[in-house]
C-alpha cells in the first residue's frame, strides 16, 4: 500500500469585479475560512486556524499583506464555528457577528450569537441557551441580527432551522 500525507495551505485572493487576474493578498495558512469584506473595502476579515494559535478572527489588508489578529479579550477563549459561523461585519464597520462557543466547551451553553468589537473591546453575548444558533447576519441598518436556530421536536424527527431576529445590542 501507499500512504501519502501533504500539508494543506490556503490563501486569500482577490479578482476585479470586471474580471482579470487573481492576486494573492494573504500569506498561506493551514486553514482560512469565511472571508468577509469590511464595509469600507479596506480589509478582508476571516476565521483563521494555526497549529499554535488555534482559531482566531483575523484580517488582511485588501491590498495585500500579513495577517492581523482581532483582539477578543474574554475570560474564556471565544471560538467561531464552521459551518454557520457567520463572521459578518456590521454596516458601520465597527463589529463582527459570529456563532461561537467558549473554551472549554460546555454542552449546556450550546452555540451562541456574539458580537465582537473590531477595536478590541469585550465580546457581547446575544443569545444564551443549549441550542445551536448559527448563520448570523446584520440587517442593512445595523439595528438587528438575523440567525438560524436548530430545532428538533423529538429524537425520532428530523431537525430543522428557524430564522430569528434579535436587537443588535442584545
Amino acid at each position: 500500500g501507499l500512504f501519502m500525507e501533504s500539508e494543506s495551505h490556503q490563501a486569500i485572493y482577490t479578482v476585479p469585479a470586471s474580471g482579470g487576474k487573481a492576486v494573492q493578498v494573504s500569506p498561506e495558512r493551514e486553514a482560512i475560512l469565511l472571508p468577509r469584506w469590511s464595509s469600507n473595502g479596506e480589509r478582508i476579515y476571516l476565521r483563521a486556524y494555526h497549529e499554535t494559535d488555534g482559531v482566531t478572527i483575523a484580517y488582511v489588508p485588501a491590498a495585500g499583506g500579513d495577517f492581523f489578529e482581532v483582539p477578543v479579550p474574554s475570560e474564556r477563549k471565544l471560538v467561531s464555528v464552521v459551518p454557520g459561523g457567520g463572521l459578518n461585519v456590521s454596516p458601520d464597520g465597527k463589529r463582527i457577528v459570529i456563532s461561537a462557543f467558549q473554551q472549554p466547551w460546555r454542552v449546556e451553553e450550546g452555540l451562541d450569537i456574539w458580537t465582537v468589537a473590531l477595536d478590541g473591546g469585550a465580546p457581547t453575548r446575544l443569545t444564551s441557551d443549549r441550542q445551536r444558533e448559527g448563520h448570523p447576519c446584520w440587517s442593512p441598518d445595523g439595528q438587528r441580527i438575523a440567525f438560524t436556530k436548530r430545532e428538533q421536536k423529538s429524537e425520532d424527527e428530523d431537525s430543522y432551522h428557524i430564522i430569528y431576529t434579535i436587537p443588535a445590542r442584545g
